[in-house]
């Protein structure tokens, strides 16, 4: 906090020590400053550089004191995404930043257990966990010899040791570290693959006979209020979820008082429908195979999609949460998930983390869709279409050489064949409809959009014109028209802008696109009516 007064100052100190998950306040005290207009610059600096070495200080406390409190395995947090029912959904643009995440998640996860994976990959996964236990000499053994003995058929007796792994793979999924998260691909993959065989195994067997599971653990009271707040929605775990059959086992795990030092007791009662088995991952008894094997524990791979069915609080601060396979949930969201997974791609993922923000990670994704392929023939629509999302990126970050790099790549292996009709918004705001194409309008418009705003005037209007040669739906072509009219206005020319803000906004009609392109015709005709205003005062005067 940064204050010219103590009172206000200790006033929100007094709101900030109330959050449950406060652990300090720092304040940067600037009484001293009151006397001059400004405070002194450097006095500021000096102040927050010493603040800023306190709070690293305590961070490195708080990492080893959180490091050293993982050594219980069940401290792992609970991480989850929701996805809600918003009207009109279409295309990723319309999704909230939860449900965007909730759908990254989704398409991660199937294209880790589908990529084809080395020893080089597996190598990898390894050395980098040796580096991150580098500090501990006995966790950075432990890694040589799991590395030494592992084989695909360890993956679930890896994960449920007390150990390195299961740290440090639920660390990447709680701070969302979508590239450590890749690194632990392998193992995942792996993962995945042998809690489905026995999956497999027991239901053909009959010993997957319960529906109804359980899980205890403690949460703050922020943790609930999210669950409460997304009460009959979709979430999915991004995390592998432990549950049992034995109730009681549940609620040992849960703690026998009802608060704890500001946590609260939580049993989840967690329901499976077989109607709904196209949206739950693989799970299974792990008892045969677990490190430990007097829990009776069921293991859930991360992803699998519930419904919050209820949140209950019943006596001394005990809260019962029950999720259900969302067999009855909205019909064209639970389609939208299905397809998701099922057209999911490194494309589809950059395209998600980009619009979350993401940008060099969507950077990462797009030059794995490339770098996956390179031994495979890709088709040159697509080919030119992960060009086409490099050169929005680019262009979204102002990188107008890179992206202009990009869009004459998507040129040269689309060329003709864009077959798709997509609008195109006239901002440099990346489109992300599912399943859409560039067509060479759409490319032709963005090359010329990029020229502009790098003041090239002329290539500018060779790409526009190039553009409207081409065959596009007429919302593209209201697009190309409104830019054309943007470039003929920076360049003085009022009365070309307004022949071309006119025939934007005919051909956008009623478009979504079309108030924008109202309001750029009203503004250049404003000013050419006030150019009218000045030229007949001046015949006047003479």
């Amino acid at each position: 906090m940064i204050s010219s007064t103590d009172e206000i100052a200790t006033a929100v100190e007094c709101l900030v020590w109330g959050l449950s998950r406060c652990l300090k306040v720092y304040r940067i005290p600037l009484e001293d400053c009151e006397s001059s207009a400004l405070p002194n610059a450097a006095s500021v600096r000096h102040k927050c550089q010493n603040i800023f070495k306190d709070i690293i200080t305590d961070l490195g406390r708080v990492e080893q004191s959180l490091s050293n409190s993982e050594e219980t395995m069940d401290d792992a947090p609970l991480i989850f995404d929701t996805f809600k029912t918003i009207s009109g959904q279409r295309s990723f643009c319309d999704l909230s930043s939860e449900s965007l995440k909730f759908l990254l998640f989704q398409a991660m996860m199937e294209i880790l257990i589908r990529r084809t994976y080395t020893e080089d990959d597996i190598k990898h996964m390894w050395n980098l966990c040796y580096q991150d236990c580098k500090h501990d000499c006995k966790q950075a053994k432990k890694v040589r010899t799991f590395q030494a003995a592992y084989g695909p058929e360890k993956a679930i007796n890896y994960y449920t040791q007390n150990s390195f792994l299961y740290r440090l793979i639920n660390r990447a999924f709680r701070l969302e570290d979508t590239d450590r998260i890749f690194q632990f691909g392998c193992y995942l993959a792996d993962l995945h693959e042998q809690l489905k065989n026995l999956a497999n195994e027991q239901r053909n067997t009959g010993r997957q006979y319960s529906k109804t599971f359980y899980r205890g653990k403690r949460f703050s009271a922020d943790v609930i209020q999210k669950f409460k707040d997304n009460e009959h929605h979709l979430i999915t775990m991004n995390g592998l979820f432990s549950t049992t059959k034995d109730f009681n086992v549940s609620t040992a795990f849960a703690g026998i008082e009802g608060h704890h030092n500001g946590y609260h007791r939580v049993i989840f009662e967690i329901n499976v429908n077989e109607a709904a088995a196209n949206l739950i991952r693989p799970y299974a008894n792990v008892r045969d195979v677990a490190a430990i094997q007097d829990e009776n524990e069921v293991l859930f791979f991360m992803g699998s999609v519930w419904k919050i069915q209820s949140v209950t609080e019943y006596d001394n601060n005990v809260w019962y949460i029950v999720l259900d396979s969302c067999a009855d949930y909205d019909a064209e969201l639970i389609t939208y998930i299905e397809e998701t997974r099922r057209d999911c791609s490194y494309l589809i993922l950059g395209n998600i983390l980009r619009e979350l923000g993401d940008y060099v990670n969507a950077k990462n994704s797009y030059m794995r869709m490339l770098e996956d392929v390179k031994d495979r023939k890709l088709p040159n629509e697509i080919r030119g279409l992960v060009h086409f999302e490099m050169g929005e990126l680019a262009d979204y970050q102002g990188i107008y050489m890179e992206a202009l790099e990009h869009y004459g790549k998507a040129l040269q292996f689309i060329g003709t064949m864009g077959r798709h009709c997509v609008s195109v918004p006239s901002s440099p705001r990346p489109l992300f409809a599912h399943r859409t194409g560039a067509s060479e309008l759409h490319i032709l418009n963005n090359k010329g959009r990029a020229y502009l705003r790098d003041g090239k005037y002329e290539l500018a209007s060779e790409h526009f014109e190039r553009a409207l040669k081409t065959q596009g739906s007429d919302v593209e072509l209201a697009t190309v028209y409104n830019n054309y009219g943007l470039l003929e206005f920076q360049r003085g020319n009022l009365k070309k802008a307004d022949e071309y803000f006119v025939k934007a906004v005919q051909f956008a009609r009623n478009d979504a696109c079309l108030s924008e392109f109202q309001r750029n015709l009203d503004t250049v005709r404003s000013h050419i009516n006030e150019d009218q205003d000045v030229k007949d005062s001046k015949d006047k005067v003479q």
